[in-house]
């Protein structure tokens, strides 16, 4: 059996515009929201906005 590329899930700190991984997929739904709650603090200044979101690979601003 032939395994999937994990692709991460990126986010935007609407604080300092740092980029991160919160998760990777695919992964189980109940884990992937777990882990994204988990990692949504930007991890370089701490903040809490993250105002980016991903389609098909391709990372969006927020309005």
């Amino acid at each position: 059996m032939e395994e999937e590329a994990s692709k991460p899930l990126w986010a935007k700190c609407a604080d300092c515009g740092h980029f991160w991984p919160v998760v990777y997929l695919p992964m189980i739904l109940p884990k992937a929201a777990e882990l994204a709650l988990k990692h949504s603090d930007c991890p370089k200044c701490g903040g809490t906005g993250m105002v980016a979101k991903q389609n098909d690979g391709e990372l969006l601003e927020t309005q």
